[in-house]
């Protein structure tokens, strides 16, 4: 997730991992691999699954505490920093003129304090998924050098 990936970039660059205020808005992020895990299921379902569902991860959690969790990862090392909203999200509007943060905005700060939680439990049944709770690891943020030979330029 860009989102995620981006946390883990800023606290090893900077030391620091910036939210809004106290970024009180839910989130459930979810892995990868539990996205593909469900991909498969739902093409190999008789019949294959025909429905449109969000698919949330295994726990709920505050921005800040995802933030936490990415901070306090070893590779990582960084420290969670409460910053003004607004202040936060002018510094991300300025950043995105920058060819290296082109993909930052202020609107990802707005959201740091809306919930972004949605409702599953059709997926979860009609699938049987059961995605892992957000403990990052270590391994979570690389990419293994066989697969750093296939990305494109």
């Amino acid at each position: 997730d860009r989102n995620v990936s981006l946390m883990a970039s800023l606290g090893r660059r900077f030391r620091f991992i910036p939210v809004a205020g106290e970024a009180p808005g839910r989130r459930a992020p979810v892995h990868a691999d539990d996205l593909a895990a469900l991909t498969v299921t739902a093409l190999e379902s008789e019949p294959a699954a025909d429905f449109e569902s969000a698919a949330c991860g295994g726990a709920t959690l505050s921005y800040r505490e995802m933030a936490t969790a990415i901070a306090d990862l070893p590779s990582v090392g960084a420290r969670v920093l409460s910053m003004p909203p607004r202040l936060l999200a002018a510094a991300a509007g300025a950043l995105s003129v920058l060819p290296r943060w082109r993909g930052v905005h202020a609107e990802m700060v707005r959201r740091q304090g809306r919930d972004l939680v949605f409702d599953d439990s059709e997926l979860r049944e009609r699938l049987d998924w059961a995605p892992r709770p957000f403990q990052p690891l270590e391994s979570d943020f690389s990419v293994p050098g066989e697969c750093l030979r296939l990305q494109l330029p």
